[in-house]
């Protein structure tokens, strides 16, 4: 016989539970809480959600920059840390989002130091632009046609703008020196 630890009455110890209350034994109660899932294991299923989270957030965060750098565009890129953009162009305005260093955005439209750019999250908006806070990359022209220049015409050329000390090795012109 054996006693119960809830309601103190005695009962057969070949029984699992107590008759009286249905508490366990404390050889089944030891078998129930041993039974009982582990808090590790949930843990160790948390670790991968996590990982999988950060990186989708990684990406999301990284892709928010409109494009790369397209020396057709006037593009901006941002070198603060943030900036906010705004609905309109002046610090009052609402914020719609920010952007972040190192992003390059196409310029939509500007009026005086404030630009308005696009994000790939679809957010259009205006961004302060003091010098501060972006650097501005400007279009690079392809020439047009009939602006190329032939390169053996041009070599001619310039060799009879040069004395006799110049030497043209792989396009590139070396004076000899004394």
């Amino acid at each position: 016989m054996i006693t119960c630890n809830n309601c103190n009455e005695e009962y057969d110890k070949k029984l699992k539970k107590c008759p009286n209350c249905n508490y366990p034994t404390k050889k089944n109660l030891k078998e129930i809480n041993i039974k009982k899932e582990s808090p590790t294991k949930y843990f160790l299923l948390l670790i991968p959600l996590i990982i999988i989270l950060g990186i989708i957030f990684y990406f999301n965060y990284d892709n928010n920059q409109s494009n790369g750098r397209n020396i057709k565009e006037n593009q901006l890129k941002i070198v603060a840390e943030t900036i906010n953009i705004r609905k309109e162009n002046n610090e009052n305005s609402t914020s719609l989002g920010e952007v972040h260093k190192g992003e390059i955005y196409t310029i939509l439209d500007n009026e005086e130091e404030w630009y308005k750019i696009k994000t790939n999250t679809g957010i259009t908006g205006w961004i302060y632009g003091g010098s501060n806070y972006i650097y501005l990359y400007q279009t690079i022209d392809k020439p047009k046609e009939e602006e190329n220049i032939d390169k053996e015409y041009a070599i001619n050329n310039l060799k009879d703008y040069l004395d006799d000390n110049y030497e043209i090795k792989n396009n590139i012109y070396y004076k000899e020196i004394d």
